[in-house]
């Protein structure tokens, strides 16, 4: 469930992380079916660059602090975005290196952050070099 209303009448409703997953490569990459000749642009999964340590169905477990992340890239490798989800108690540490990318020397990663809990969907962003 991404989400979910049990009790409707008392207001409460959950989003499920994975919503929020969905929003970011909804707003980042070409979503939706790809055409007979597949030439839509449609972005693919990269499972070389996306793993998942979560277990469980429903809800699905992710907080053991090992590593949870995706990867989709443009079909013509011009572009990509990972989304990498922390829900546990502990600090990580990720390096992401982009290989047989059409990506220059100088272009920089973007990196968007959820802010605190405490202050209410707001995202922050940082930027990094790929090299």
């Amino acid at each position: 469930e991404l989400v979910s209303a049990r009790d409707p009448w008392s207001g409460f409703i959950h989003y499920d992380g994975g919503l929020a997953v969905l929003q970011h490569f909804s707003s980042f990459a070409v979503t939706g079916w790809e055409n007979d000749d597949n030439t839509a642009g449609i972005w693919r999964a990269v499972p070389e660059a996306s793993r998942t340590t979560a277990s469980g169905t429903n809800p699905v477990n992710g907080r053991n602090g090992q590593p949870n992340y995706m990867t989709l890239a443009a079909p013509d490798g011009s572009d990509f975005s990972t989304v990498i989800v922390n829900d546990s108690e502990y600090t990580q540490t990720y390096r992401i290196t982009p290989e047989d990318f059409g990506l220059d020397a100088g272009d920089k990663l973007h990196v968007w952050r959820p802010a605190r809990p405490t202050t209410a969907r707001r995202t922050t962003r940082t930027t990094s070099s790929t090299s």
